[in-house]
C-alpha cells in the first residue's frame, strides 16, 4: 500500500478525481470472496468516512419526526447523527449474555421506527452477531430502512464467528439496507478518508448518494481511493498477520487477572 501511496505521490497532480472503476470492480469481488456476498457495482456509494454516512443516513433517510432504533452500548456518532440531524430516536439496550452483547428483541419488537441502526462488529462491545441473530432482527424491523456499520467486519479475533452481512440474508433485506463499510480501519489508514456504502434499492441510494453529489459532503481523497484500492487487491497477507498479533495481544490479557481497585489504590499511594 505505501508502494501505491508513494507512486501516486510521484505522480505529481493532486486535482480532484473520480473513483476508480477499478476499485468498485474490487470492492464487488471482495464481498463475493469473503462473504458469499453478490452486490452490482452500481450500487456503491463512495463517502469520505462511515461516520459522515451515519449522519447523512440520519438527515436524508428519516423525516423530520420520524423515529430511529439506536443500539446500546455503541459508538457514540451513532447517537450523535440522530441528536444534531434532529430526529427523534429510542435507545435500545444490548443485554449481556454468556459474554457477548446480544439484542433485547422484546424492545425492537414494541418499538416502530424507520430507521434501525445496525452495528456489525459490535463497537464497543465486539460481538460477531449470528445469521440467527440478523434474521431476528430483520424480522422486528422489517418496516424500517436497516443501515448497518460493517467497518469491522475484516477484523474478527474469534476462530469460531464469522461475519455476516445483514444485507447478505435475502434479496428483501438487501433492499431496504444501507451497509457502511470501509478498509481504514483493518488497513490502518482512516486519515486517508475513503468509505463506501452498498445501497441495492434506488431510492435510498439517491438520498445516501446526494449530499456528495452536491458537494455539501465531500469526495475520498484521491490517497483514499489509492490505499483502498490496494489494501484490496494486495493486503490480506498483511491483515492475516495482523488478526494474529491482534490474537494474542487479546488471549494475553484475557489470561491476566485485573488488580482488585483496593490493591491498586494501596499501590499508588505508597
Amino acid at each position: 500500500m505505501r508502494d501505491a501511496l508513494k507512486a501516486r505521490v510521484e505522480h505529481g497532480v493532486f486535482g480532484y478525481t473520480a473513483p476508480p472503476e477499478e476499485l468498485r470492480a474490487a470492492i464487488v469481488d471482495r464481498l463475493a470472496a469473503r462473504y458469499g456476498w453478490r452486490v452490482e457495482p452500481s450500487w456503491i456509494v463512495f463517502l469520505p468516512g462511515v461516520v459522515p454516512g451515519l449522519h447523512v443516513a440520519a438527515r436524508r433517510l428519516l423525516a423530520p419526526g420520524e423515529r430511529a432504533l439506536v443500539p446500546t452500548p455503541v459508538y457514540q456518532h451513532f447517537k450523535r447523527a440522530v441528536e444534531l440531524a434532529p430526529r427523534p430516536h429510542t435507545e435500545v439496550p444490548l443485554v449481556l449474555q454468556d459474554g457477548r452483547w446480544v439484542f433485547d428483541f422484546d424492545v425492537i419488537k414494541r418499538t416502530p421506527a424507520r430507521v434501525a441502526y445496525l452495528c456489525n462488529p459490535q463497537n464497543p462491545g465486539g460481538t460477531v452477531f449470528t445469521r440467527a441473530e440478523l434474521l431476528r432482527l430483520a424480522e422486528l424491523t422489517r418496516d424500517a430502512t436497516i443501515v448497518s456499520d460493517e467497518i469491522h467486519c475484516d477484523l474478527v479475533l474469534d476462530r469460531g464467528a464469522k461475519h455476516v452481512p445483514i444485507a447478505s440474508l435475502a434479496p428483501e433485506i438487501s433492499r431496504r439496507t444501507v451497509t457502511l463499510m470501509s478498509a481504514n480501519k483493518a488497513f490502518n489508514f482512516p486519515a486517508a478518508g475513503c468509505a463506501w456504502a452498498v445501497v441495492e434499492e434506488a431510492q435510498l441510494r439517491e438520498a445516501m448518494s446526494a449530499d456528495a453529489r452536491a458537494h455539501a459532503l465531500p469526495s475520498p481523497s484521491v490517497f483514499g481511493y489509492i490505499a483502498t484500492l490496494a489494501a484490496l487487491r494486495e493486503g490480506d497477507a498483511w491483515l492475516a498477520a495482523q488478526i494474529e498479533y491482534l490474537r494474542g495481544n487479546r488471549d494475553l490479557v484475557a489470561s491476566r487477572s485485573l488488580p482488585a481497585r483496593s490493591s491498586a489504590r494501596r499501590a499508588s499511594s505508597d
